[in-house]
């Protein structure tokens, strides 16, 4: 079994998976709990009290985002732990690094990206070079269909799913628009098993200033 702590979506999670196949889904954040550092434990207990797979474990995954400063660094630092705890691998990757698997190689500079996470802390990714490195933006949600630079595109990718109203309104707007689901995930850490905790530092953006 395999465990992805999706803290990069407006509503983190983990996902718990198996020979790519899903076994759940649990959202950390309810009516009682609003904070993912009070809730991330429990919520892993639960699941793996249902589950019970501490012993099964092979994999963890984790971006390293951007997202939510708050969000990055309790996830990160909770994973680490279980890591070393259960002595089994830490896979992290960058939210672009994902997103550029699932862009046709034709299709880069016709690309725009879009990740919503916790917070409205929300990002796009515009396709700057020859060498597929990208400008990044950070906006509230409500900014987002003013934004009058990213219609310049035809296709967008989009990190989860959204309201119907602005997704509608995105349909319009591009040729082609990508949601990702699970399965993508999992055709993504197929080939990205290497243990890389000893190297994890969470990439958050401030006044669309990287940090990491």
């Amino acid at each position: 079994m395999k465990l992805y702590l999706d803290i990069i979506s407006p509503k983190p999670k983990f996902i718990l998976f198996d020979n790519n196949n899903l076994i759940k889904t649990l959202e950390l954040l309810d009516k009682k709990k609003s904070k993912i550092s009070d809730s991330i434990d429990i919520k892993y207990l639960e699941l793996s009290n249902k589950y019970n797979f501490a012993r099964k474990l092979s994999h963890l995954y984790i971006c390293i985002g951007p997202a939510s400063y708050t969000a990055l660094r309790v996830g990160i630092s909770f994973l680490l732990g279980l890591s070393y705890s259960l002595n089994i691998p830490l896979i992290s990757f960058k939210y672009e690094t994902f997103l550029k698997h699932y862009i046709k190689r034709n299709h880069y500079f016709n690309t725009v990206i879009f990740i919503f996470s916790s917070q409205n802390q929300n990002f796009i990714f515009y396709p700057k070079n020859k060498i597929k490195k990208y400008e990044i933006e950070k906006i509230r949600y409500d900014e987002l269909m003013t934004n009058k630079k990213i219609f310049l595109y035809k296709n967008c990718l989009i990190n989860t799913n959204l309201s119907r109203k602005i997704l509608d309104k995105i349909n319009k707007k591009f040729d082609n628009t990508k949601i990702l689901e699970c399965s993508d995930y999992f055709n993504f850490f197929k080939n990205n098993v290497k243990d890389n905790k000893k190297l994890i530092k969470p990439l958050y953006i401030s006044d669309n200033k990287i940090f990491d």
